[in-house]
């Protein structure tokens, strides 16, 4: 069964709201009814939630009239607060990475908005002491630190040292290391079990689950990924084999590889009638290779990816479940918010969830 949440439903509303507020990005409140939808919730469960924003003064409740959003309590900001950007690839460039270059892109806009100023700087690269020491000054300096490193694992000592002491440093995604108390990402196992979900309503009962060998074993998100999905297929088809259903390649996804494992699937007579892929990237390549061995996509064999933030060419075709950037950009500074105020901050891990990307590669069986 579905592995349940650490926090009740009305808290999870309730701190997705308070994030969305803080961030300025609601004009004004849902009604109850678009909140139970969107959120898969009872009124009931709504309404706590609602009773604690207004506890908290985040919105003004009054006999007769409609709920309001309390804009007293965000007039002003903070105060002119640095936030230092750790990150690996340029955001603007971040070819290989569009959910980091979109969470980026939106974490700069709320601070714009609320009166903050982000400074990006990179890590050095091994060697590079002037450059390290530059950026170890601009982090004593910081009022606070967003984290947004792919695979932080050997900082200079002295960063290192900086990171792990601040007292508002913020992992962003799938920052790793010891560095910072609070952690801001995507729900990826919740995502794998919403593309298993997927896959049953649409009447598949065979799936793979396919992703790049070195990505699932440095990558924590890959592995969350498909467990949530083979806990999920375990649940809903209990013919499912967990291993003999999981591909793995030893190296990066490039079309010859992906073609070579759905026509070595294929050949050794395996039945499969859809397949999750961990990115993608890679998804647009299984949906290349299937077509190319014969299959029709979505007809014989239907694909589901995972992150869902490109629009063009091949990816906008691609079914996909979407990691929701803006949430994880807005819970990202709420949080910094409220520890530059001093506030306590319950949990040191916000999950946001995902969705699922409606496309042209699931169709019913």
């Amino acid at each position: 069964m579905k592995r349940e949440k650490k926090h009740f439903k009305y808290q999870l509303i309730h701190d997705a709201l308070a994030a969305r507020i803080a961030a300025g990005l609601l004009e004004q409140l849902p009604s109850e009814q678009e909140l139970s939808k969107e959120f898969s919730a009872g009124r009931n469960i709504v309404r706590q939630a609602l009773q604690m924003l207004s506890d908290e003064g985040y919105i003004i409740k009054e006999r007769g009239r409609h709920t309001r959003i309390c804009r007293r309590k965000f007039a002003d900001p903070v105060r002119e607060a640095k936030l230092v950007l750790l990150q690996r690839h340029d955001y603007q460039g971040a070819n290989d990475n569009p959910v980091y270059a979109g969470i980026i892109a939106k974490l700069l806009e709320i601070a714009a908005g609320r009166g903050c100023l982000i400074e990006l700087l990179y890590l050095p690269a091994p060697g590079n002491n002037q450059y390290a020491r530059f950026v170890a000054e601009k982090l004593r300096e910081a009022d606070g630190i967003f984290l947004t490193v792919l695979r932080l694992k050997e900082p200079q000592d002295e960063i290192a040292q900086i990171l792990s002491a601040h007292p508002r440093t913020v992992c962003i995604d799938n920052a790793v290391g010891s560095f910072g108390k609070y952690h801001v990402g995507t729900d990826n196992y919740s995502g794998g079990w919403i593309a298993a979900e997927q896959l049953a309503a649409c009447g598949r009962k065979n799936p793979l689950i396919y992703g790049c060998g070195n990505s699932f074993s440095e990558y924590s998100p890959m592995i969350e990924r498909a467990m949530g999905f083979r806990d999920a297929c375990s649940f809903l088809f209990g013919n499912f084999n967990r291993n003999e259903q999981l591909i793995l390649d030893e190296v990066s996804p490039e079309f010859h590889i992906v073609y070579s494992s759905m026509k070595k699937q294929l050949e050794a007579g395996g039945f499969f009638d859809s397949v999750f892929v961990l990115s993608d990237h890679a998804a647009v390549y299984t949906v290349r290779a299937l077509r190319a061995l014969g299959k029709n996509v979505p007809e014989d064999t239907a694909v589901i990816g995972f992150d869902g933030i490109a629009d063009r060419g091949e990816f906008a075709e691609l079914t996909s479940i979407r990691q929701n950037i803006e949430g994880v950009a807005a819970e990202s500074f709420h949080i910094m918010e409220k520890l530059l105020r001093n506030e306590i901050i319950t949990g040191s891990i916000s999950l946001v969830q995902p969705a699922i990307k409606a496309g042209k590669t699931l169709s019913d069986h």
